[in-house]
């Protein structure tokens, strides 16, 4: 019995001439030098290319016995197999080859030090993470970072595959600028916890469990993968203004988002919640972890402290 597996995606991070890039051939590389030194047994090692596969490969590795699931790849990957890990008592490893990597930034993961980010994942901390969980009309999903509904999720839809492999992050910015000019804000109706439900015309809405964004921009200051709360900004469009000047509110409330200063937005609402529940007058589509969900409406709940990764040592 393997008490140690090895999952990776070689796709993660590909570049666009189609070579397995870099990043996951020397995360390997160092993980097979870190288990030959220190005299583990030989690891089984999964290649997954989708979601699915992930799951896949994640459930056999636990029915295999495996207590430590390392994950190599992009957060798409981690947070595949991360929900199949799910109540599992298991622990993921986290070896960062994807293009952004939010979660191992999230944590303190060194993303440009493969050898390092190896040996956290094998003889790091412990420690439990919340994790976020979102019913659509069609299916239940888990995820790690975020959720959103509204313009982002719909720039992400529109990202080119080979020009995310190009750009990076960038690509998502590009998706952003093109989409600016022809989108506009939905109505919703949102119930936070058992408060009474807003009626409310907004640009987008992201459900956090992380404070990070799209890489370095800490967009909730106050977010934590272990505080049991989801963190929600609500982009709005204001009432009575025109098209032109909603647009620029929204601008604003994205540039302060950013800089980490939605305290100062007027027009982002804030809130803190176990549970959100929403739906649209126009179709919405959804996003988790970077990845498109499907359309509105969803409902997002807090599974608290539901997975075990591990994290640098103090």
């Amino acid at each position: 019995m393997a008490e140690i597996a090895l999952i990776y995606n070689p796709n993660a991070g590909r570049p666009a001439n189609g070579l397995i890039p870099y990043a996951t051939s020397n995360t390997l590389d160092a993980v097979r030098r870190y288990l030959k030194s220190s005299r583990r047994l030989i690891v089984p090692e999964y290649l997954v290319e989708t979601p699915d596969e992930t799951q896949m490969a994640a459930r056999h590795a636990l029915e295999s016995g495996a207590r430590l699931v390392l994950v190599s790849g992009g957060d798409g990957t981690l947070r595949a197999a991360g929900e199949a890990m799910l109540g599992s008592g298991a622990t993921m490893g986290i070896l960062p080859s994807g293009t952004v990597n939010v979660l191992a930034r999230e944590l303190g993961i060194p993303v440009d030090n493969l050898e390092r980010a190896a040996q956290i994942a094998l003889t790091g901390r412990t420690v439990s993470i919340d994790i976020g969980q979102i019913s659509t009309p069609n299916k239940k999903s888990g995820f790690l970072l975020m959720c959103s509904v509204g313009f982002d999720a719909a720039a992400i839809a529109s990202v080119d595959p080979n020009v995310k492999n190009v750009l990076g992050s960038g690509a998502y910015v590009l998706a952003g600028l093109v989409n600016v000019a022809s989108y506009a804000p939905s109505r919703y109706v949102i119930q936070i916890d058992d408060a009474d439900p807003m009626d409310i015309e907004a640009f987008t809405i992201v459900i956090a469990n992380a404070g990070l964004y799209g890489g370095d921009y800490r967009i909730v200051p106050d977010a934590s993968l272990s505080d049991g709360l989801l963190d929600i900004l609500i982009f709005t469009a204001p009432p009575n203004q025109n098209t032109a000047s909603q647009k620029a509110s929204f601008f604003r409330q994205v540039t302060n988002a950013m800089r980490g200063k939605i305290a100062e937005e007027p027009d982002t609402l804030y809130r803190r919640a176990r549970r959100i529940s929403l739906s649209a007058a126009d179709p919405a589509d959804v996003q988790i972890d970077g990845d498109h969900a499907g359309l509105a409406p969803i409902t997002c709940e807090l599974l608290p402290r539901a997975l075990s990764v591990k994290i640098p040592n103090p």
